[in-house]
């Protein structure tokens, strides 16, 4: 009886199995980058709040995008921000960053949310503080901002 693909360990029988195998490698990287070109990609962009010079207020955000914020305050060492966007009036989406300590990715506002699915919004942030004192926020500055679709 002879083998087709050749006795155990022969180079027939490695080739037989290997170019299956790396096909089949070749064909699923095809389809997973086929398959993330069609998702919009997300951008980033960073927005001025409080007493910032030079930095755009405006930026072409959509659905899914991060935003940043550059905050300057000698109001506070402490300073925050509150991103808050509506769809026809309804709270979608409701983020707070935090400016102060080392960065952290509180400081990311990841334009979408479980209520915010897509779609088009307006959004405001505000860049506040807690007063010691007293508990309470106290906002310095407001930016509004529209997300496209």
């Amino acid at each position: 009886m002879r083998r087709i693909i050749g006795p155990t360990g022969s180079r027939r029988r490695r080739r037989f199995l290997l170019v299956p195998i790396l096909c089949t490698a070749a064909l699923a990287l095809f389809w997973i980058a086929g398959a993330q070109a069609l998702r919009q990609t997300s951008t980033a962009c960073t927005l001025g709040i409080g007493q910032t010079s030079g930095l755009p207020t405006v930026c072409l955000l959509h659905w899914g995008d991060t935003v940043t914020f550059s905050v300057s305050t000698t109001a506070t060492s402490q300073p925050s921000v509150i991103a808050d966007c509506s769809q026809n009036g309804a709270l979608v989406y409701r983020h707070y960053g935090f400016y102060y300590g080392d960065p952290s990715l509180s400081q990311n506002f990841v334009l979408q949310s479980a209520a915010w699915t897509g779609g088009a919004a307006d959004c405001t942030a505000t860049l506040y503080y807690i007063d010691p004192f007293y508990g309470t926020e106290l906002d310095l500055a407001t930016l509004p901002f529209h997300v496209g679709a």
